[in-house]
């Protein structure tokens, strides 16, 4: 994916992307989930819990990526402190972000139909952070660089969906 790049700076470049792509893809599937719990149309259920699986496979395919990538940079990824940043960069809007003080319309009528109110929306923003995102990105950068190796005689593999996420 990188090729010409310095792996330090290919790794970076996609712990910067993976770990955005990890924590959007998890808000998105516990809004998803939490969307899915407050509907009542059978068929709405029926697509919410579609999106929640297909968005928290997309999450785990990204964090396992990004755990790949900072392994993979090994000693050669020497600035955790700038991908912890990125991280807190990214993250800022959700932290800062207060709830609207008062939701308009019918939350009935919304939640028979799988939405959230802003309100709502917030709250499973800020528990997806503290919950989930921000004990992977801990858990990720605390880690120790040990570069994942390929056995002898095959090609380096990229992660799967399989190969399991920090939670």
């Amino acid at each position: 994916m990188f090729a010409g790049l310095p792996l330090s700076v290919g790794c970076q470049m996609e712990i910067r992307d993976g770990g955005a792509g990890g924590a959007g893809e998890t808000l998105a599937a516990m809004q998803a989930a939490e969307q899915r719990g407050r509907a009542r149309d059978p068929e709405v259920c029926r697509v919410l819990d579609r999106i929640a699986a297909d968005e928290a496979a997309h999450a785990e395919l990204a964090w396992a990526f990004v755990r790949w990538a900072i392994a993979r940079g090994g000693e050669r990824l020497v600035e955790r402190a700038a991908v912890a940043r990125a991280f807190d960069e990214a993250l800022a809007p959700l932290r800062a972000a207060r709830e609207p003080e008062r939701d308009g319309g019918d939350a009935a009528a919304w939640h028979d139909n799988g939405r959230l109110t802003d309100a709502e929306r917030a709250r499973c923003h800020l528990d997806a952070v503290r919950e989930v995102i921000g004990p992977c990105v801990n858990a990720l950068l605390s880690a120790p660089p040990a570069p994942l190796r390929a056995p002898s005689g095959s090609a380096e593999v990229a992660p799967s969906a399989s190969a399991g996420v920090i939670a």
